[in-house]
């Protein structure tokens, strides 16, 4: 069976966002189609307004997208709002966009002053920590957090000890596509940190996390 094919404009544009070499099309062995079109495919941005435009995009041309952290398994992934329509459309005839994090592994800053950081999700414990070391200052996250561990994947599972529990603000894609920031730098509102809880704490289905706010303590 040749699977629904992904609209050419979708595909170009995904091509124009991230760069040709940072789409990959998912083809089933048995089921190639004619054109070389698929169904399914993944892409790797390098930017949050590059998660932004693909998102945006994808709702649009009313497209599923599931998106899969830094460090996970292909077949690791969680949907974006709609569950049911991303697992439906997960299928080998279904159409569906994958974001990949796994390129976005900076830390933007450290700021001394503010004693926090901006990490990007595909950033490793042992990178920010290292980071936070040369602007020196320290980021407190614990034994249990491994040198490999992501950041992004610690931010949404909540993992205790580690990053999660130094969290004050992400920066995050909503489903609309529109980038923002929740907490951060200088924020005390507590609404804002409430939600920030709830995002790190389970299947964030209603954003991507392209950003995470840790809180460093002064060096010796």
């Amino acid at each position: 069976m040749i699977p629904a094919q992904l609209p050419a404009e979708i595909l170009a544009g995904l091509r124009r966002i991230a760069g040709e070499a940072n789409v990959r099309l998912e083809t089933p062995p048995d089921s190639v189609p004619p054109d070389g079109q698929t169904g399914g495919v993944t892409v790797y941005p390098s930017s949050a307004a590059a998660v932004g435009e693909i998102i945006e995009m994808a709702r649009r041309g009313n497209v599923p997208v599931l998106v899969r952290e830094a460090g996970a398994p292909p077949d690791a992934w969680f949907p974006l709002v709609n569950r049911a329509a991303a697992e439906k459309a997960a299928g080998p005839a279904g159409i569906v966009i994958t974001i990949s994090l796994e390129h976005m592994k900076d830390v933007r800053y450290v700021n001394r002053e503010c004693l926090s950081l901006l990490a990007e999700p595909g950033a490793t414990v042992d990178g920010i920590k290292r980071e936070a070391e040369r602007a020196g200052v320290v980021c407190p996250a614990g034994p249990q957090a491994a040198a490999a561990c992501f950041v992004g994947n610690c931010a949404r599972c909540g993992i205790t000890g580690c990053v999660a529990d130094h969290i004050h603000g992400l920066e995050v894609v909503l489903s609309s596509g529109e980038l923002t920031s929740i907490g951060g730098e200088g924020t005390r509102d507590l609404d804002e940190y409430q939600l920030t809880y709830l995002l790190t704490k389970g299947e964030h289905l209603s954003a991507v996390i392209t950003g995470v706010y840790v809180k460093l303590h002064a060096g010796d």
